[in-house]
């Protein structure tokens, strides 16, 4: 089992990849339209990717901290 430490390490970088996934999916709604990367649908995928692989961290951290699963 991992230390609480890495659990705490681990949860802390997914939340952070949420947080910028949502910032860069939400950021054309206050900067007039502008995409962040130059094109929609490369904004679209980075927030996409961002926020799957952030939800698959904070999942894989409660596997590990022993909570029972979500339903």
């Amino acid at each position: 089992m991992p230390t609480n430490a890495r659990v705490i390490f681990a949860l802390a970088v997914s939340l952070a990849m949420i947080g910028l996934g949502l910032f860069v999916a939400f950021r054309p709604l206050w900067s007039h339209d502008a995409p962040l990367t130059g094109t929609w649908w490369l904004d679209g995928g980075f927030a996409i990717f961002f926020i799957v692989r952030g939800l698959y961290g904070v999942r894989m951290t409660r596997r590990w901290s022993g909570a029972p699963p979500a339903p």
